[in-house]
């Protein structure tokens, strides 16, 4: 939630603290068959992402080529990347599809190698919340599935059920431990994939369009999670192509053919800055509906006390 509407029990020395640093850093797969873009292209850079990016020395000097080439047989998604997220950051990382936003959340994880730059983590354990519900659930029943992360880590059994009890807690699925996971609705999986992150004591949390396949209440559900847990000092990075979700954010990072084009509050991102033409509409993102009225409003001479990014927030600005 914007740190203006809330207290939040933190320092500037904490605020100034970086999790996660990408400096330079670009991603390329390796590409077979069919002229880059296409679908069978699409389709072997898919498959080479699961295998891991391609190495620095495959790449060396052809980063300026605008996406690689056929010739290179290398395809870039992610082009000189410089980003940083600080403790305690609600950052919104937002783009078209293929525009390389589900990458960059991997790379943020570790889940993925770059080509070239260097990603740095600071001593937060960093966890992903995946696009799908299904993909990430481990055990046969809630319980179970919490647990599995923390055997992986090797956390004594001693400590187990206190971890887990307190993550599902978190997120309103204690009542369900006992149930089969197969029971549970996309958001409640969802949900459930946050506990796990959780019971690791996970400092920061990636979610990559985790609202994507949710009906409107699970969303909203998951949401409210989220920005609970940002308020207790956690760090939140929300990848998302809705524009609902964007103004929760305190800051805004745009993608575009696997380059930041655009690194901002909110605001500035659908209202723009010392008059200019807004991000949103350069970029073609249709603003939320507080932003649409405000600009109505504008438009017809109405002067508004401050830029609405939430409905409730349209009445004060009048």
């Amino acid at each position: 939630m914007n740190a203006g509407k809330h207290e939040r029990a933190r320092t500037e020395e904490f605020a100034r603290v970086s999790e996660i640093q990408l400096k330079d850093v670009s991603v390329a797969f390796a590409t077979t068959g069919g002229t880059p873009g296409s679908s069978e292209a699409r389709g072997h850079v898919e498959s080479s992402e699961a295998r891991g990016s391609v190495g620095s020395s495959d790449v060396e000097g052809i980063v300026g080529n605008s996406g690689g080439s056929a010739k290179s047989g290398i395809r870039f998604v992610l082009q000189e990347v410089d980003l940083e997220v600080r403790r305690g950051d609600w950052i919104a990382i937002i783009g078209r599809n293929g525009s390389g936003k589900s990458t960059l959340g991997r790379v943020m994880a570790g889940l993925l190698p770059v080509s070239r730059g260097v990603c740095e983590r600071g001593d937060g354990r960093v966890q992903l919340v995946f696009q799908n519900p299904d993909a990430q659930i481990v055990g046969e029943t809630v319980w179970e599935d919490v647990c599995f992360g923390l055997e992986n880590l090797a956390v004594p059994t001693e400590e187990m059920p206190a971890r887990a009890e307190a993550a599902l807690s978190k997120v309103g699925l204690l009542e369900k431990k006992d149930a089969d996971v197969s029971t549970l609705s996309g958001g409640q999986k969802q949900l459930l994939a946050v506990a796990g992150c959780l019971a690791m004591q996970a400092e920061v949390l990636i979610f990559d369009e985790a609202t994507s396949m949710l009906d409107p209440e699970s969303r909203a559900s998951l949401l409210r999670v989220a920005a609970d847990l940002h308020l207790t000092g956690r760090t939140v990075v929300w990848i998302t192509q809705w524009m609902d979700e964007v103004v929760r954010a305190e800051r805004v990072a745009a993608l575009e053919t696997g380059r930041v084009v655009f690194e901002g509050t909110p605001e500035q991102f659908f209202y723009g800055r010392d008059g200019e033409d807004s991000p949103s509409d350069r970029l073609h993102f249709a603003p939320p509906y507080a932003v649409q009225v405000a600009r109505a409003l504008e438009q017809t001479g109405v002067a508004l006390r401050t830029r609405p990014l939430l409905p409730e927030q349209v009445g004060d600005a009048l």
